[in-house]
C-alpha cells in the first residue's frame, strides 16, 4: 500500500473517531427530558370546628399549577388556606399520571388536633338538668298517682298536692335546634396572570364533583361593593378558569392585547388615561356562585408587570407606573432554561458528517488510481 493511500486511510479514522465521539456527547444532552416546573403536587386538608383535621375526599394530592397558588416563592412544603382549610405543597409534578411511571407522591397525615369540650360540659349540664327535672316530674307523677287510690272523701286535698310539688320543680329547659349545615365551595386559588401582554384573572375549582357541569356565576366587584362585570363558566372538579380582567380587551384572533383598564386610545394611535374605569385597577372582589358560592380578593398586575399598561411604542411595554400609581418600576427576575439541544449541535454533526464523507472519496479515488 502506497504512502498517500495510508494516509488517507488515517484520515478517514480520525474523522470518524471525531465525528462518533462528538456525536456520543452531545446525544445524552439531546435527549434529556428536564422537569416543566410549572405545576406541583397539593394535599388538601379539611378543617371544621370541633373535629380533627382530616384528608379532603376524593383526588388527593391535586396537580395545581404554580401560578394559581397565591404565595411566591413556591417551593415543597409550603402552606396556604383555602375555603375547607390548609393546602400544602408537596412536590413538582414530573408526569400528572405519575412521577415517571410511578403514582404520585402520598399526602402526609392530617395534623391530630384535639376538639373542642365547650360544647360538651354544656350538654351535659343540660343533661343533668333534663336527669333532674325528668325525675321530679317522675316524681309528680307518682304523687298524683298516688293521690287518686284515697277515698273520696280526701279528694280535695289529694288533688292540692301535685300542684304544691310542681311548683317547687324547675322548669324543663327547651331544647335548641342545631342549626343544619351550611355547604361551601372549594375554591383553591383566585390570581392574576399575564398572557400576550393581557392581564387575565385565574380561578382554580377545588375537588367537588358533586357539581360538575353546573353553572358557576362569576361576578366581579369593586372594592366599594360595586358590580362591573357578571360572567357564566361551567364548573369541573379541580380545573382552572381563566378569564380576561374587566375592563381589559384581547383580539380573538391573535390573543393579543387591544385595551387595558384605566387607559383609552385616541384615533391617532397614542394613550390617555381614562378615568371610567381606573378603580379597576386598584383591584376586586371575586365571587363564584353555584349554590353555594365562593369569594376572593384579586389584585391587577403590578405596573412592572408587561400586561399592566399599553405599549409605549409598537411592539415595546410601558414599564412607568399607571395613572395614579406612584410605586417606582422595579427590574423583572429571568429564569434561565435548561438546555434540551440546539440547532448549533445539529450543525456540528452536518459537517462532521460531510468531513467524512469528502474523507471516503479521496480515499476511493486514490484506491482506484493505486489499482490501475
Amino acid at each position: 500500500m502506497s504512502t498517500r493511500l495510508r494516509r488517507a486511510v488515517l484520515v478517514l479514522l480520525a474523522a470518524l473517531t471525531v465525528f462518533f465521539g462528538a456525536w456520543a456527547a452531545l446525544l445524552p444532552t439531546a435527549t434529556a427530558t428536564p422537569p416543566t416546573g410549572n405545576k406541583v403536587w397539593v394535599c388538601k386538608y379539611v378543617d371544621k370546628p370541633g373535629e380533627p383535621e382530616t384528608l379532603q375526599t376524593g383526588q388527593n394530592p391535586i396537580a395545581v399549577d404554580v401560578s394559581a397558588i397565591p404565595i411566591s416563592p413556591v417551593v415543597v412544603g409550603s402552606e396556604f388556606a383555602d375555603a375547607q382549610g390548609r393546602s400544602l405543597v408537596i412536590g413538582f409534578v414530573v408526569d400528572e399520571h405519575g412521577q415517571n411511571g410511578e403514582p404520585p407522591p402520598t399526602c402526609p397525615p392530617p395534623n391530630p388536633g384535639t376538639t373542642t369540650t365547650t360544647h360538651g360540659s354544656t350538654s351535659s349540664s343540660s343533661s343533668s338538668s333534663s336527669s333532674s327535672s325528668s325525675s321530679s316530674s317522675s316524681s309528680s307523677s307518682t304523687s298524683s298517682s298516688t293521690s287518686t287510690t284515697q277515698p273520696t272523701t280526701s279528694s280535695s286535698s289529694s288533688t292540692t298536692m301535685p300542684s304544691t310539688s310542681s311548683s317547687s320543680t324547675p322548669p324543663t329547659a327547651p331544647t335548641v335546634p342545631t342549626s343544619p349545615t351550611v355547604p361551601t365551595l372549594d375554591v383553591s386559588a383566585f390570581s392574576t396572570q399575564c398572557v400576550k401582554d393581557a392581564p387575565f384573572v385565574v380561578i382554580v375549582f377545588g375537588n367537588q364533583p358533586q357539581y360538575n357541569g353546573m353553572p358557576a356565576t362569576v361576578t366581579f366587584h369593586l372594592l366599594d361593593g360595586t358590580v362591573i362585570e357578571t360572567t357564566v363558566v361551567t364548573y369541573q372538579a379541580n380545573s382552572t378558569v381563566r378569564l380576561v380582567y374587566p375592563g381589559a380587551t384581547v383580539d380573538p384572533v391573535t390573543g393579543e392585547a387591544t385595551d387595558w383598564p384605566g387607559w383609552k386610545q385616541l384615533p391617532d394611535g397614542s394613550w390617555v388615561e381614562d378615568p371610567t374605569d381606573q378603580a379597576f385597577r386598584d383591584g376586586l372582589v371575586v365571587t363564584v356562585e353555584v349554590n353555594p358560592s365562593a369569594t376572593g380578593t384579586i389584585s391587577y398586575p403590578p405596573a412592572t408587570s408587561t400586561c399592566a399598561n399599553p405599549p409605549t411604542t409598537p411592539g415595546t411595554p410601558d414599564t412607568t407606573p399607571p395613572p395614579g400609581d406612584t410605586t417606582p418600576p422595579t427590574t423583572a427576575t429571568l429564569t434561565s432554561i435548561p438546555v434540551t439541544g440546539s440547532e448549533t449541535d445539529q450543525m456540528v454533526l452536518i459537517a462532521l458528517a460531510a468531513l467524512c464523507g469528502g474523507a471516503f472519496l479521496i480515499l476511493a479515488t486514490r484506491w482506484r488510481s493505486a489499482a490501475a
